[in-house]
């Protein structure tokens, strides 16, 4: 019987890795569950809210990845892990075991609107949200609207100097 290797996420390590699975015969069974059936490319995120890319050069399509290289696909949510028993649960309730498990899943952020305006708020974590920061940006004028952009290392940086451009290309 094969090993099962399962992949909770959809992320860049584990993209790489099916691009490997796809290249080379595999000696295992290969299972991929992950929240979206596409994925955004995060190196692009500052070009896409410039407009500079589109929705179809940005986002690529995990399920159709998986096809290629004999994986199972899964769009779903991980509920519950049971490392003892090896195995995973899903928001459907199927189990799906595993001998060998790998968490690819970027994060999500939490914040606290008990304080702030919930509509004025939006995280860049999850990356679906990509669309929902450039949808919100294509609706303001952006030249009344001050920015406030916390954290996110040198993609924080990149996001802002995006917004600045957006602001000089519409004036």
């Amino acid at each position: 019987m094969k090993k099962i290797l399962l992949l909770v996420g959809g992320g860049h390590a584990h993209v790489y890795l099916i691009n490997k699975i796809i290249k080379e015969k595999q000696k295992f069974k290969t299972i991929l569950v992950s929240s979206s059936q596409y994925q955004f490319y995060s190196g692009m995120a500052s070009a896409y809210i410039e407009n500079i890319y589109s929705d179809n050069d940005i986002i690529f399509d995990l399920k159709k990845l998986c096809k290629l290289g004999e994986i199972e696909f899964f769009e779903e949510k991980v509920i519950e892990i049971d490392p003892e028993n090896k195995n995973v649960i899903l928001k459907s309730g199927k189990k799906i075991d595993f001998d060998v498990v790998s968490f690819d899943t970027g994060s999500e952020l939490k914040i606290d609107n008990k304080y702030l305006d919930k509509e004025k708020i939006i995280g860049i974590k999850p990356l679906t949200n990509l669309k929902k920061i450039k949808e919100k940006l294509g609706d303001l004028k952006l030249k009344e609207v001050r920015f406030l952009v916390i954290g996110a290392g040198a993609a924080g940086i990149e996001l802002s100097l995006a917004i600045k451009e957006l602001e000089k290309k519409n004036e």
